[in-house]
Parts: C-alpha cells; sequence; structure tokens
C-alpha cells in the first residue's frame, strides 16, 4: 500500500495561507492617509501639475486657457470637498494648509475671470502645495489635460 503526503502538504499550505490573509485583513486600517482623502489628493496633484505644465508654456491658445480654467475649477471643487471631509480633517496636515490652498484657488479662479486672464494667481495656486509638500518630493511629472 503506497501513501502520498502530497495532498495533505498542499492542504496544510492552504490552510496556512488562509490563516496568513485573515490576520492580515484584522488588522486596523492605515487611518493616516484614508482612500478617499489619498485619491482627492492624487486627483489635485495631477490637476495642479497638468496646469503647470501649460502654464510653461510661452504662447497660450485659447483653448488652452479654457483647458487651464476648467482644471481650475476642478481643483477648486476638488478643495472644497476636502473641506467637508471629517477623514481630511483628521489629517494634520490638511487641517493646517486646506484654507489657505482653498483661497488661492478662489483667487486662481477669479483671476482667470479677468480680461486678460492673470495667471499669476494661477501660479501661486500650483506653487502652493510645495507649503505642505516641500519635503521629499519626487521630481514633477508632466501631465496634460
Amino acid at each position: 500500500m503506497r501513501c502520498s503526503f502530497a495532498p495533505f502538504a498542499v492542504t496544510a499550505l492552504l490552510v496556512a495561507a488562509s490563516a496568513c490573509q485573515d490576520s492580515a485583513s484584522a488588522e486596523p486600517p492605515d487611518l493616516s492617509k484614508p482612500p478617499a482623502v489619498q485619491s482627492t489628493m492624487w486627483s489635485l496633484a495631477v490637476h495642479t501639475n497638468g496646469i503647470a505644465t501649460l502654464l510653461a508654456q510661452q504662447m497660450r491658445s485659447p483653448e488652452e486657457l479654457l483647458r487651464i480654467k476648467h482644471a481650475v475649477d476642478d481643483v477648486a471643487k476638488l478643495a472644497a470637498g476636502l473641506g467637508v471631509d471629517p477623514a481630511a480633517q483628521r489629517h494634520p496636515l490638511v487641517k493646517k494648509g486646506l484654507a489657505s490652498f482653498q483661497a488661492r484657488a478662489t483667487a486662481a479662479q477669479a483671476g482667470l475671470a479677468k480680461d486678460p486672464p492673470d495667471l499669476a494667481s494661477v501660479d501661486a495656486m500650483v506653487s502652493s502645495c510645495r507649503e505642505c509638500h516641500a519635503r521629499g518630493l519626487p521630481p514633477k511629472p508632466q501631465f496634460t489635460l
């Protein structure tokens, strides 16, 4: 009579892996960066980097100015959403710097409404990200809107 331990070994490995997975999921989540806040901050980064790319161009067409305006409007909406998000308000840097960023986003919207548009206010909004994110920033990725 021949007996193989392979099925028992496979079963034991599956049970052990399942137990490890269950214990890992039982750990409390990292609340320092809730997923909604992380997602909103990522969206802000994409928009502001896209705006910075458009601002770096010497000649701007009316279509590019319209893209900048729409992106600034999106940034203002995202920042307003962070202002009412309880998870965002628990993050110390968001709580400390959000009001200033929201004011700059509003100023950028007002600047874009002028004729000719005041792009310095838009640049000030984009540059203000560094107030909270000055340390350890990776090189600026170039995004297009």
